[in-house]
């Protein structure tokens, strides 16, 4: 199945399928984390559509571990795609807002930091293997690892 985000991308999101014979129901909220499970796992929707996409969903569900964005939310963030931004994070947004907003060419907060390309997985996870977080912003063995993108202005 292939699910498009913002337009642009197309992301390739496994078939999920039961057998008749299984006599395992899923309910719509069971199938719809079924799919965030495959999802989460794929770099360029965790780079590209992690909470930058609004949630397509119409019904009442716990936005906290959904991955699309919802209003209000803090961990929202820019497409790196469509917003000139780099993966180092706005002084001006740390002390507390950034007057610029969307056309800061700084990271406004962790998701938009640990998200954006330059620094996704570029370090490895303390955890490693052993690491229990749902999404991960670190490597967790060295074929996961990522080159770091250096700014010579920096």
């Amino acid at each position: 199945m292939l699910l498009q985000m913002n337009g642009n991308k197309e992301f390739d999101v496994p078939s999920l399928t039961l057998k008749e014979s299984s006599g395992l129901e899923l309910t719509h909220d069971d199938f719809h984390d079924l799919l965030d499970e495959a999802l989460y796992e794929s770099d360029d929707f965790r780079m590209y559509g992690y909470k930058v996409t609004r949630c397509p969903r119409r019904y009442r569900h716990n936005w906290m571990s959904c991955p699309f964005m919802h209003f209000g939310e803090k961990a929202r963030r820019r497409d790196p795609r469509l917003y000139n931004y780099v993966g180092i994070l706005c002084p001006d947004h740390k002390d507390g807002m950034c007057l610029r907003g969307d056309s800061c060419v700084f990271a406004h907060g962790a998701f938009e930091h640990w998200l954006h390309p330059d620094k996704y997985r570029t370090r490895m996870c303390n955890a490693r293997a052993f690491c229990s977080r749902r999404v991960c912003f670190f490597a967790h063995s060295v074929q996961e690892l990522r080159q770091e993108t250096c700014y010579p202005w920096y």
